[in-house]
């Protein structure tokens, strides 16, 4: 996916960790709609976040030696679980900026909950219209049964926003 790279480049998309690159991210400003959580917490129009990307590469990988895709997920969580440490301590030492939460959008949300991120719907629109199309492209590529794999619960295959505020 050299297209990728080159993409992962000019939006300054890093991995947390050099050896481990499996979670990137970068540091933005958050253009959505405010989102207020249960303990008051409210992230707003252009309040720093940390954006969350997979690495891909890695990504397919892990789906082509997962038996399901219950194992997929359970190593995904896995992983971020394993790198949640690092990111803390990123946040706190190399941003010397106020981040206030993790940010992504993504289809693999199931189980992130128990992580500490939030769930919550993508707002209708151009922007989930395109997001929903790319994401399902990228499944359709990164899933070993293919286009099968789009066509199995459809009404699951929507990205959904998950954020943790810190």
């Amino acid at each position: 996916m050299k297209w990728e790279k080159l993409i992962l480049r000019i939006l300054k998309i890093r991995p947390f960790d050099q050896e481990k690159p499996f979670l990137q991210y970068r540091i933005r400003k958050y253009r959505g709609a405010n989102l207020t959580f249960s303990n008051g917490s409210v992230i707003s129009k252009d309040d720093l976040i940390v954006e969350l990307h997979l690495n891909n590469e890695q990504l397919l990988e892990m789906a082509a030696n997962s038996r399901s895709d219950i194992q997929l997920a359970i190593k995904i969580v896995r992983g971020v679980e394993e790198l949640l440490p690092k990111i803390a301590m990123m946040m706190k030492e190399k941003t010397g900026q106020e981040v206030k939460a993790l940010y992504g959008i993504t289809m693999i949300y199931r189980g992130t909950e128990q992580l500490g991120f939030h769930v919550v719907s993508l707002p209708k629109g151009v922007f989930s219209f395109f997001t929903c199309i790319y994401l399902r492209f990228l499944l359709s590529v990164l899933h070993v049964q293919g286009k099968k794999r789009l066509q199995k619960k459809r009404e699951l295959l929507v990205p959904k926003i998950i954020v943790m505020p810190v």
